[in-house]
């Protein structure tokens, strides 16, 4: 198969295609800073699997609407030819509030970047403190907060409000699959989960 990776600046009434990243190269995540840099475009990353060769899969980096790409250093990715398939314990997002930071988790370990994606740091507290290694999961940034997430990994509820350094457990489901954010009655945003609540 091929992979395109597009991008639209004017809310997806046009596209452009990213002609310098080569289409028999897969990519199976993305995400889109909140904000735009001083040249006017905003930073995008992309995650691939490892090669055929077994060597693995990486981060990249684009700072210009997909002109040009660099691989990032730092971050090695080893699911391989069945990532469709696990393509869910891998979680590649921006967040909401500090155009800078970006966070990936791999199921056991987590990353966060905070200067764009350029460096990145990695901690293992979800797996040591909670036993979470693997699994689907899902990762969502509270709109408007910098560095409060909410992650959801063996069917629990998970907070930070640290960018990730710290994970709280909530008791909130026994079974939880997504988490999203929504338009909310008063100040603070709406909360919605797909899952099971006391059942």
């Amino acid at each position: 198969y091929e992979t395109d990776i597009i991008f639209s600046n004017n809310y997806g009434r046009g596209w452009q295609r990213s002609t310098s990243w080569s289409k028999s190269d897969p990519a199976f995540a993305g995400a889109v800073s909140v904000g735009v840099q001083s040249n006017g475009y905003p930073v995008a990353i992309i995650a691939t699997p490892k090669k055929a060769d077994g060597s693995p899969g990486a981060l990249y980096r684009t700072t210009d609407w997909g002109e040009s790409w660099q691989k990032i250093s730092g971050v090695d990715i080893y699911v391989g030819s069945d990532f469709w398939a696990r393509y869910r314990e891998y979680v590649l997002i921006s967040d909401s509030a500090d155009p800078n930071t970006f966070y990936f988790y791999t199921g056991t370990d987590f990353y966060v970047s905070r200067d764009g994606g350029v460096t990145w740091q990695t901690n293992t507290y979800l797996a040591e403190n909670f036993g979470i290694t693997g699994g689907t999961v899902s990762l969502t940034a509270v709109p408007g907060r910098a560095g409060s997430l909410f992650l959801t990994a063996s069917g629990k509820v998970f907070k930070t409000e640290d960018f990730g350094s710290t994970w709280e457990k909530l008791s909130v489901s026994g079974n939880a699959k997504y988490i999203s954010f929504g338009k909310g009655r008063y100040e603070d945003p709406a909360m919605y989960m797909y899952g099971t609540v006391n059942g």
